[in-house]
């Protein structure tokens, strides 16, 4: 039809193009490697590195989004004012899209808007909180917009994403808290949890309290999250920085297709882990089974793999082409722990490193 291809070619490809440069980190890219408590398998989440480098070396994308998933990824400006309407008819709204800039770890960011703490006083003076609002779609707001299971957590890439707010801001603001909304696209549900960081020492340094971990308060219940560290973060981004400074890539912190042993793995594991679902734990298991069966070392032989499986962060990669056309190398797969402590970060970052240009 006329009008709608009209509509869609102006979303995907407009008369004036915005171009955002920036030599800076981006919160939104925060990513961490961890040991999962539960699984006992090394997880990375959050950005991937070497999409960061291609940013950060102005690489342009290869791949384009069409205007669903444009749509998608905006409809949180469309919609963030009648929340933030709503917390000023109520007198609690103080501000919006406040930029800030970590000096130490060289992130910039931007807070969505800011509401007074009704609980809260200190010296008689009102206690701001920063918040940021996230959409999210019909399939994810079980859990994060509403209990799932008795259950709500924000999603943990969005939880990295706040540790440099919290940090930077609690240089100023002793034991503050982040709150973090959700608001489902289909639903319209909106869901609230409150952020801050936990652990020994004094707050608001980042590099005397790298065990500081993130705290997750909702309706829900209090969960803390001691391998969400503020070391592991900020870990990522320093050995991001170096392969900046060497001007070397890094390899990919995702595979769009897992390997065998990773894949066999996830379906020990069961589906509860979120990896595999229940059909695909299932053919793995019997794929498994027969290979040992008939001597078929297919384990080893990845060109023969057990389900067509990777990290969906590489099908939302903007260059993604770019990256497996001069693909090198590829990220370590996972598997069990192994007690190896350099799955996991072991030192705090040194400050030489943390005040190194980028």
């Amino acid at each position: 039809m006329l009008f709608k291809q009209i509509f869609e070619r102006a979303l995907t490809d407009p008369p004036v193009q915005s171009i955002r440069k920036s030599k800076s980190f981006h919160p939104s890219a925060a990513s961490i490697q961890y040991r999962d408590p539960q699984t006992e398998t090394v997880e990375t989440h959050g950005g991937c590195l070497r999409a960061e480098w291609y940013r950060l070396k102005e690489e342009p994308p290869t791949e384009g989004s069409d205007a669903p998933g444009i749509m998608k990824m905006t409809a949180g400006n469309v919609l963030q004012p009648m929340v933030e309407h709503a917390f000023m008819v109520a007198g609690l709204w103080r501000a919006s899209e406040t930029s800030f800039f970590h000096e130490k770890m060289k992130y910039s960011g931007r807070v969505d808007f800011w509401l007074v703490d009704p609980t809260q006083t200190m010296a008689d003076k009102e206690v701001l909180m920063p918040c940021e609002m996230k959409t999210i779609g019909k399939y994810a707001e079980a859990g994060t917009c509403f209990p799932k299971a008795g259950k709500m957590m924000p999603k943990t890439d969005h939880l990295l994403q706040v540790v440099p707010y919290i940090d930077f801001y609690g240089q100023y603001m002793p034991n503050m808290k982040l709150a973090m909304f959700y608001l489902g696209r289909d639903g319209m549900e909106l869901g609230e949890h409150h952020i801050w960081l936990a652990g020994a020492g004094k707050y608001g340094c980042a590099l005397k309290d790298e065990h500081r971990y993130i705290v997750v308060q909702n309706d829900t219940g209090v969960y803390e999250l001691p391998w969400l560290t503020v070391r592991g973060i900020y870990k990522r981004t320093i050995e991001l920085a170096k392969f900046v400074q060497k001007n070397e890539c890094p390899p990919p912190s995702y595979e769009d297709q897992w390997d065998n042993r990773r894949i066999a793995a996830y379906a020990e594991i069961g589906p509860t882990f979120g990896r595999l679902n229940k059909t695909e734990t299932t053919a793995v298991k019997k794929a498994i089974k027969k290979a040992n069966e008939d001597n078929d070392d297919r384990l080893n032989d990845d060109a023969r793999p057990f389900v067509q499986k990777g990290d969906w962060q590489c099908r939302y990669c903007g260059w993604y082409t770019k990256c497996r056309a001069g693909l090198s190398h590829v990220a370590k797969p996972v598997f069990r722990d192994t007690g190896d402590d350099e799955l996991t970060p072991a030192a705090p970052p040194a400050v030489e490193d943390a005040d190194a240009p980028i």
